[in-house]
């Protein structure tokens, strides 16, 4: 066992007196461990896919790398074999059960369908806290502060850093031999950043108690119709490990993956928070469908035609069609910022204005990158460009 039964003990014993699970009267058979904060259980005869709330443990190697923000290490490795080994420790029978906690007792699910949860060990542990206290994750407020027990996090947090536990250690992540992976997370500039919209989220859950709120109806159409343009380039980047992709382009569609998922959640949030429809996101191969539809068609999203020729390319010509294909789906995503600054009462919102203008920075920067290395790639093939054959719709 990796840590298993001290890491128990170590959580009841330094677990804060205002937040005391109790142990569930539901258990589930846990199916797999995906990695520190992403379990599989088997729920009503399926396997539902949960994502732990308010952690974010590092990502494990895989070789695409990942991103600046989110790169992946060798702790994240480690933390997912511990998870596993913490999980199978408390099995019954052989078979790991397990309860969740929901906040407030509403189901939620992120882009990808998993159930977003607390899961709670059979003596009533908050495994999520666990991952807290012991250092594996840092407490994950970016898209608001826990509704379960911020304070207990706040706590676990302060306590983990203190012990220099984990992620905290300076020596975590640092190379053992050379050539090993050395990567490590910018937490020291991430954690500022996710306070400072934890607490805008606050801010804005008070208002809307107070019934101050007054949310401008362009900022929801620019947060649902986000969504669904985001949903498209996460079809379009999973692509890439299947059809020949070069590194260099695993990099940065692992980093369109990364960043977009990421937006997805913080924009369902926010349409949450302001009690606005949520769309539910479903795909199926190329295809996208909100709400059980079509998606609709937003600035710059890819055409059916476009979608099959991206699907059919590999090796260098998918390098080629995804770059110009994605450039286009950017371009698009600038658009609707721009048309959302230019309506008179919109983006007045704070939130909603930080988020607009982060993806008007972010997406500006990358088509310049995607322009640079598509110069690249379009000097190694022949033939008409992707747009020649199927312009943008």
């Amino acid at each position: 066992m990796i840590l298993a039964a001290p890491a128990l003990a170590f959580l009841q014993d330094g677990k804060p007196a205002e937040y005391s699970p109790q142990p569930p009267q539901d258990l589930f058979e846990v199916v797999k461990v995906v990695d520190g904060d992403t379990v599989h259980v088997m729920r009503d005869g399926k396997v539902e896919k949960l994502r732990l709330l308010s952690v974010d443990t590092e990502e494990k190697l895989s070789g695409r790398g990942g991103s600046a923000t989110k790169p992946e290490t060798v702790y994240g490795e480690e933390c997912a074999l511990w998870a596993k080994e913490v999980i199978d420790a408390v099995a019954k029978e052989g078979k790991p059960a397990h309860g969740l906690a929901f906040p407030g007792g509403d189901e939620r699910r992120d882009i990808y369908g998993r159930l977003l949860c607390h899961v709670i060990l059979p003596d009533g542990t908050d495994f999520n806290l666990m991952l807290v206290q012991l250092g594996k994750s840092p407490y994950f407020n970016k898209y608001g502060n826990s509704k379960i027990c911020h304070a207990a996090f706040e706590e676990a947090q302060a306590a983990a850093q203190k012990e220099k536990l984990g992620i905290w250690d300076p020596k975590t992540n640092e190379p053992k031999t050379p050539g090993a992976p050395a990567a490590k997370r910018p937490y020291d500039t991430l954690l500022p950043w996710w306070n400072a919209r934890a607490e805008a989220i606050d801010d804005y859950r008070e208002q809307l108690a107070n019934g101050d709120s007054n949310v401008a109806e362009a900022d929801v159409e620019f947060m649902t119709g986000m969504i669904s343009h985001h949903a498209q380039a996460l079809v379009m980047s999973g692509l890439a490990p299947t059809h020949g992709a070069s590194p260099q382009m695993r990099i940065l569609t692992s980093r369109i993956l990364n960043a977009q998922t990421d937006e997805i959640a913080f924009m369902q949030a926010w349409l949450r928070d302001r009690q606005r429809h949520v769309p539910e996101v479903e795909v199926d191969g190329l295809t996208l469908t909100i709400d059980g539809g079509p998606a609709p068609r937003m600035h710059g999203m890819l055409s059916d035609a476009q979608m099959q020729e991206l699907a059919a390319a590999r090796g260098v010509e998918w390098d080629r069609v995804f770059l110009t294909y994605m450039i286009q789906h950017h371009e698009g995503a600038v658009t609707m910022v721009s048309d959302l600054f230019a309506t008179n009462g919109a983006a007045n919102d704070d939130i909603a204005f930080k988020m607009a203008s982060d993806i008007q920075v972010d997406q500006r920067s990358e088509i310049r990158r995607m322009k640079r290395i598509l110069e690249e790639v379009a000097g190694r093939l022949e033939g008409p460009s992707p747009q020649d054959r199927h312009p943008s719709p």
